[in-house]
């Protein structure tokens, strides 16, 4: 797969995040295709609209804390992202509990600046 067709507009993010779900699904429970997955990892890894979702997306990352722990660093490893759940255990400077009300990192990086799910 050329990085070219994984930047194309033909995908949402929806079917990039399902499909990053798909290959942490097969390499949890096919030990025997690491290779493969591998492959896959670093390639969606490699393109920036698939690594946006890797980084921004809530569900994605229930995935990964799904995984043993060696397992989601090693996926994540092959991803180019390794310090991604560490980085999300600290905070990496965002509230508590995550972004309230936000499903993605791209939707809180819309938001206009100071703007928060309280009215007050």
């Amino acid at each position: 797969v050329g990085g070219r067709l994984l930047e194309a507009p033909i995908y949402n993010n929806q079917q990039i995040e399902d499909a990053w779900i798909f290959v942490l699904e097969m390499r949890r429970r096919h030990p025997n295709r690491r290779k493969h997955t591998q492959e896959c990892l670093t390639v969606f890894g490699a393109s920036f609209n698939w690594s946006m979702v890797l980084h921004g997306s809530s569900r994605l990352r229930a995935a990964l804390h799904s995984l043993p722990e060696e397992l989601s660093a090693e996926v994540l490893e092959d991803a180019g992202a390794p310090g991604l759940l560490r980085a999300a255990a600290i905070g990496a400077g965002l509230p508590a509990g995550g972004l309230p009300g936000a499903d993605s990192l791209l939707d809180w990086a819309a938001a206009p600046d100071g703007a928060t799910d309280d009215p007050s």
